[in-house]
């Protein structure tokens, strides 16, 4: 996850899902919310992500605080998971992530997996 603006996507942000499952996820209409911008938005990808695969997803505006606490919800708002109090102030190469133990870390040790899918986190959708 980043939260700090310096790469390309719109507000420097972005989230990376991954699917641990044996089965591939319809994220369609997940929920990313920020608590420290009070702001959700809505998962708009057009295909399932696959077991073992991700999904890349960024915000149509700026989305996350520079200290935030993010929630991940299912389509029918059971909380999927959610992060510790997160920081990041600087625009360097740095992200938010789980590492091999499930616990979150902050540096450059993420590796994305073979398959990564695009997708968009709304701001506003009536599909949902």
């Amino acid at each position: 996850m980043e939260i700090a603006s310096e790469d390309r996507s719109p507000g420097g942000q972005y989230v990376l899902l991954f699917n641990g499952t044996s089965k591939a996820v319809d994220l369609a209409c997940w929920t990313v919310r920020s608590e420290s911008t009070g702001i959700s938005a809505h998962v708009s990808i057009g295909t399932a992500t696959p077991p073992g695969g991700s999904a890349r997803l960024f915000p149509d505006h700026r989305l996350f605080g520079s200290a935030d606490t993010v929630a991940l919800t299912d389509r029918d708002g059971h909380r999927v998971d959610r992060t510790p109090r997160i920081t990041d102030r600087t625009g360097d190469d740095q992200v938010w992530f789980r590492d091999q133990t499930g616990g979150w870390r902050f540096g450059r040790g993420l590796t994305l997996p073979s398959q990564v899918v695009d997708g968009r986190l709304a701001m506003q959708s009536t599909s949902c």
